[in-house]
């Protein structure tokens, strides 16, 4: 008798552990094949939507850009994105990377400097992550870091939005996107980088950019890179 109920003992942990997986995997093939997108951008040019001229800094049209998040991959993640140059006279030039994806899932999301600089031969150093500031970024936070290689050496900051979270690692990314796929949600992404030579006064030059770019933005444009952070209201969990 002992062992009878020994084996039906183990035949329940087998079922219960079976049972187990399969719901687990259900809940994921789920979560991947999310039907319901959060918001999608609308026909306007995106470009249209970013302004010339940001506080004393005016778009440059003659400079390059080096665009390290731009890859083949990224076309299939990125529905809009550019890039530019803005420049003041006296001033050290920003450049302004703006990246949006209307589906962030398993296989789509967007890339984190972190990811792309090292590909491209750059050294990370002095990462940490910081509050963002400016009316509308009151609450959220960016990532700054320096990216060098051989005499350049620039310093970066960056945020990522994921539907309506602001997560500051590539894990926190990953579990945005898995909770908001969990209710069959697809949501969108939008990666905005900025970088500068790197001094003693970039980070409060970054800062103060990308407090006055987000301010000079129509609603539609800071609609489609805070979500429902337009307002600058962050909303109640």
């Amino acid at each position: 008798m002992a062992r009878a109920t020994g084996e039906t003992t183990n035949f329940t942990l087998r079922s219960w552990l079976l049972g187990s997986v399969i719901l687990a995997t259900f809940l994921i093939c789920l979560a991947f094949t999310s039907s319901v997108k959060s918001r999608s951008l609308t026909s306007e040019k995106f470009s249209d939507m970013i302004p010339d001229h940001v506080g004393d800094y005016s778009y440059d049209r003659r400079m390059d850009v080096y665009f390290p998040e731009i890859s083949d991959d990224s076309v299939k993640v990125y529905q809009k994105y550019l890039a530019r140059t803005y420049t003041s006279p006296g001033k050290d030039a920003v450049t302004l990377l703006l990246a949006y994806g209307p589906v962030q899932n398993y296989s789509l999301q967007v890339h984190r400097p972190e990811s792309c600089y090292p590909a491209a031969g750059f050294a990370l150093s002095d990462r940490h992550v910081l509050p963002l500031t400016g009316d509308k970024m009151k609450g959220h936070e960016g990532i700054s870091l320096i990216v060098s290689r051989l005499d350049r050496r620039d310093r970066i900051l960056y945020w990522v939005r994921v539907g309506d979270a602001f997560p500051t690692s590539l894990w926190g990314q990953r579990l945005s996107t898995f909770k908001d796929n969990l209710r069959r949600i697809e949501p969108d992404g939008v990666l905005l980088r900025l970088s500068i030579s790197d001094s003693a006064s970039a980070p409060a030059t970054l800062q103060t950019f990308n407090a006055n770019l987000i301010a000079s933005l129509g609603a539609p444009a800071r609609a489609i890179l805070l979500g429902v952070h337009a307002n600058g209201k962050i909303p109640k969990a």
